[in-house]
Order: structure tokens, then C-alpha cells, then sequence
């Protein structure tokens, strides 16, 4: 859904950057993408894998990711 920063939904719900939020935030966390490669598929179209590293809060609570 794609609408105007900080506008409001029909039912009251407020959209910002362009995403619909129902409840309060729980969190927020950033990252990159830190490596891209294709792989061979022998049964079809060739597989995307996708690394990346996150960093943010969930619930008060600083997390990490990476995969």
C-alpha cells in the first residue's frame, strides 16, 4: 500500500513511509544487504541468496541479525 507520510486510513489506522500500522511500535531495526550470489538451479531458474547484517531494538531489548 502506498499512500502519503503520516495520512490517515478510511478505518483510522495512520500509514507511514507508505506502510499500514496497526497498534503500537514494538521496535525498529536497520541493517544492509552484505552479499549477493547466484546460484545454479538445475530444476529451473537460477536461486538468489542473500546475506545481511541488522541491528535495533525489540520491546526495549538491542538485537542483532545476521544470515
Amino acid at each position: 500500500m502506498v499512500s502519503e507520510p503520516n495520512s490517515t486510513a478510511s478505518t483510522g489506522e495512520t500509514l507511514t513511509k507508505g506502510y499500514l500500522m496497526l497498534g503500537e511500535k514494538i521496535g525498529e531495526i536497520s541493517g544492509k544487504i552484505t552479499m549477493q550470489r547466484v546460484l545454479a538451479n538445475l530444476s529451473g531458474y537460477p536461486k538468489m541468496e542473500t546475506s545481511f547484517q541488522a541491528a535495533g531494538s525489540v520491546l526495549g531489548t538491542n538485537v542483532n541479525e545476521s544470515r
